[in-house]
């Protein structure tokens, strides 16, 4: 996102934006989570406990990814979800974020790719999209003009 945190190129601007962020990451305001927290690592270890008891594997990937997308999502949206209660949809979850991740190198040293791809229409566009692409736009209900 062009003058994200992330993507400051100035270290002075980034300093200055990172550090308005510090009053989120504060002990008091982390201690707010640990009910949070502790809830989700027991529900880590239950769903851990069920993989021992049947005997069939656990990819701790995809559970920690749940786990924290969890707490981080309640922390950063103050919106509830529960991406470890279904272990497809946490790998899917895990999968899609790392595959988009990527592009953003791709992106980042070519910017009219993704204009470019915007400006097409839908039907043009959508055969080309990566299909994490299209996941999150079917997640979050997005349509291309």
């Amino acid at each position: 996102m062009p003058g994200g945190v992330g993507t400051t190129a100035d270290y002075k601007l980034h300093k200055l934006r990172r550090n308005s962020l510090v009053p989120f990451f504060s002990k008091r305001n982390i201690l707010t989570l640990e009910n949070l927290i502790a809830e989700k690592v027991d529900q880590l270890c239950g769903v851990i406990e069920t993989h021992a008891s049947t005997e069939t594997p656990v990819n701790l990937s995809d559970l920690f990814f749940a786990l924290s997308n969890d707490v981080m999502t309640n922390f950063l949206f103050s919106h509830q979800v529960d991406v470890l209660g279904d272990e497809k949809d946490a790998a899917t979850l895990r999968h899609n974020s790392h595959n988009l991740l990527q592009g953003v190198h791709l992106n980042r040293h070519f910017p009219l790719i993704p204009d470019l791809m915007e400006s097409l229409p839908e039907f043009i566009s959508k055969p080309m999209m990566p299909s994490s692409l299209l996941d999150m736009h079917e997640l979050f209900g997005l349509k291309s003009e």
